[in-house]
């Protein structure tokens, strides 16, 4: 059985060219890349056994990160919150983290409250619930207090898109409904990736503690354009 040594240095090898291509084409620094080569090694030695014996397994099926049942993602959460209010960035990390969580719990949750209320209710339900988020966030309630908005923020998040979608027929009517969720779903997708550069560019020129700002106006468009079609539709 080979060592451990002998596995992660097989690894880097096939890889190391692409790999070294990518990062200095990003970074332009072989000093760092030669740093993070060490690192790697690092961390592959103190990885589980367990974790290890998975890598084997994963490598007899190098497509495994492309099965409909993965999910990932990756976030620079310390780099882009670690200023807010003088906030530390592990700080700013870890509530970051907890808007996710946020919305998980609001999803769970947003299963029981829809046998009581509908689409509409859910969903201003959700804008409230946003809007108190981002009220935390501006007033000086101190840094837990304050960062506890974001966790609000993704609790208020959590039931807006799934019952935007589940409201499509209702609104729009069953004939329709499938061309309508197409466009709903590619209007998030341009949001998820246009959102957050813009306020990068506000953060980086100006300051980025304007973020409750910048979510509470976009709250104002969501709330105005929702209510216009439930007015139109209903």
């Amino acid at each position: 059985m080979k060592k451990d040594q002998e596995i992660f240095q097989e690894r880097l090898n096939h890889h190391h060219d692409e790999l070294r291509w990518l990062y200095t084409e990003l970074y332009h620094n072989d000093d760092m890349f030669a740093e993070l080569c060490d690192q790697m090694y690092q961390y592959f030695t103190a990885r589980r056994r367990a974790l290890k014996n998975r890598d084997l397994e994963r490598e007899k099926n190098p497509d495994w990160f492309r099965q409909k049942d993965m999910l990932g993602m990756m976030l620079y959460i310390d780099n882009f919150a670690g200023n807010i209010k003088g906030v530390s960035a592990d700080t700013a990390a870890s509530f970051a983290s907890m808007f996710y969580l946020g919305i998980t719990v609001g999803r769970a949750l947003s299963g029981f409250l829809t046998m009581k209320l509908n689409d509409v209710q859910m969903i201003r339900l959700g804008e409230v619930i946003i809007g108190i988020g981002v009220l935390v966030m501006l007033l000086p309630f101190g840094q837990s207090l304050s960062l506890t908005g974001l966790i609000l923020i993704g609790l208020g998040c959590a039931p807006v898109y799934p019952c935007v979608i589940h409201s499509t027929p209702a609104h729009f009517g069953a004939d329709k409904s499938q061309a309508i969720i197409g466009i709903q779903m590619a209007c998030a997708y341009v949001g998820t990736c246009l959102m957050p550069p813009v306020f990068g560019l506000i953060a980086n020129h100006i300051t980025v503690a304007l973020l409750p700002v910048y979510l509470l106006i976009i709250l104002v468009l969501m709330v105005i354009m929702h209510e216009l079609l439930c007015k139109k539709t209903a």
